[in-house]
């Protein structure tokens, strides 16, 4: 599978590559040309169509109700709409996969499996939501009992009711304050290209995204992925470290591996009696007061004129060197 290169600059300004082919069952059909990597209906489409129409705390909340094995009913008027929205929501827990039901496309005559004591992920497309979903007995009972409900019409999350499911959906500050920036890139380069494809799905489908477009939803994904890779502890860093929580076979067959969370637990618990102790130190809070002082030394050395001046050297920089990288045009023609 083809990435996002590990130059953010190769994949805006560099070569573009394409995907092309033909379906020579298909009578009279065009070439089919996208481009590399091959847009994510998921990761890409649907999670734009999150972020800018609903925003990121309730993409936020969603991600966090799956981490707790709760379910999520997606509802909108749009079939194509929902089944992305449902892709997108299993696609954005890395490092961790979805284990449960998962029904994109679910009949609203099957309305009556939203009460099954299964966590799941499913899609309902149906023209009046309100009246159909929101407000059908089988919905509230659902919700007061684990299940959310994400509306594409209104844009908005019904969170459930369940008693202390809403105490442990709190965000981190700085992962709202970063996500609100991308959020705001993403909306940026929409409205500065009208035919952009984050807003029209046709579009998406025929040629995908601009490397710029691709390149900001790639960085929102490594952004969630980072904070969910915190609660994994030491097994994200160390290959072998599962070992420590679990009970293998006793003829030493890693084949039979029981996960006992208690063990992983008391390893935090530990951690965090250390944790809180150091930070009551003077050591810890000059710590925090060192980090402070950088970071108005950066916004002062910013604002002046040697910030200025590097900040000018560099752009020129950069532009001769995109001129560079532009084709240029071909002679005319002489007569």
């Amino acid at each position: 599978e083809l990435g996002i290169p590990r130059s953010q600059y190769e994949h805006v300004f560099g070569k573009q590559h394409f995907f092309e082919t033909r379906i020579p069952e298909i009578p009279n059909s065009g070439p089919i040309r996208l481009p590399l990597p091959l847009p994510r209906v998921g990761k890409q489409w649907a999670l734009a169509r999150i972020l800018m129409e609903i925003g990121p705390d309730p993409l936020m909340f969603c991600l966090k109700l799956m981490l707790l094995e709760r379910s999520i009913l997606v509802v909108g008027q749009k079939l194509q709409e929902v089944s992305a929205c449902c892709c997108a929501l299993v696609e954005l827990i890395r490092p961790f996969e979805w284990a449960s039901a998962f029904m994109p496309v679910l009949p609203v005559g099957l309305l009556d499996f939203i009460n099954c004591p299964v966590p799941f992920i499913a899609g309902i497309a149906v023209d009046n939501v309100s009246t159909v979903i929101e407000n059908d007995e089988r919905t509230l009972n659902a919700m007061s009992g684990g299940m959310s409900l994400l509306d594409l019409d209104t844009n908005t999350l019904h969170i459930t009711s369940e008693p202390g499911v809403g105490k442990m959906l709190s965000l981190d500050p700085y992962l709202r304050e970063r996500l609100r920036m991308l959020r705001s890139r993403v909306l940026y380069l929409a409205d500065k290209n009208p035919s952009s494809a984050l807003r029209d799905f046709n579009a998406f489908l025929e040629g995908g995204l601009t490397p710029e477009e691709s390149l900001t939803l790639h960085s929102i994904c490594g952004v969630l992925e980072r904070h969910f890779v915190q609660y994994c502890g030491d097994l994200a860093v160390y290959d072998k470290a599962w070992k420590q929580y679990g009970m293998i076979d006793a003829n030493n067959n890693e084949n039979m591996f029981s996960f006992q969370p208690d063990w992983f637990l008391n390893a935090l618990e530990a951690n965090r009696a250390f944790q809180e102790a150091v930070v009551h130190t003077q050591l810890f809070s000059g710590y925090v007061h060192d980090r402070r002082q950088d970071q108005l030394d950066s916004k002062e050395l910013l604002s002046g004129e040697l910030g200025q001046y590097i900040a000018g050297w560099i752009y020129q920089r950069w532009m001769e060197k995109k001129k560079r990288r532009q084709p240029k045009d071909p002679p005319s023609s002489r007569r």
